[in-house]
């Protein structure tokens, strides 16, 4: 239990929060688990570095219209209407991880 304390304390001083692990747990097990693939994360990845549908269209080989299906995928597995908060909530949804 003391280790789980100090664990806690640690990652909350990083910025981070703490959930009590049962509740935690609930709702983990009642939340739809959306994952997004491969291509859909590299889409993503390359549009946040200011990319836009034509240029990550040129560095993946693909047309416009397929990055523009890869947006409508992600942006609607992730519940957003616009382009500028999809990376957000992908970190806070445990589905990205920048390091």
């Amino acid at each position: 239990m003391h280790k789980d304390f100090v664990h806690a304390i640690h990652g909350i001083h990083k910025g981070g929060r703490w959930i009590v692990p049962e509740p935690a747990e609930q709702l983990a097990e009642n939340s739809p688990r959306i994952e997004l693939t491969l291509r859909e994360l590299e889409v993503l990845l390359l549009l946040e570095d200011r990319n836009r549908n034509k240029e990550t269209a040129d560095v993946l080989f693909f047309t416009e219209d397929a990055i523009k299906f890869h947006v409508k995928s992600f942006l609607g597995k992730l519940g957003v209407n616009d382009r500028t908060r999809p990376v957000t909530v992908a970190i806070r949804r445990g589905m990205l991880h920048m390091d």
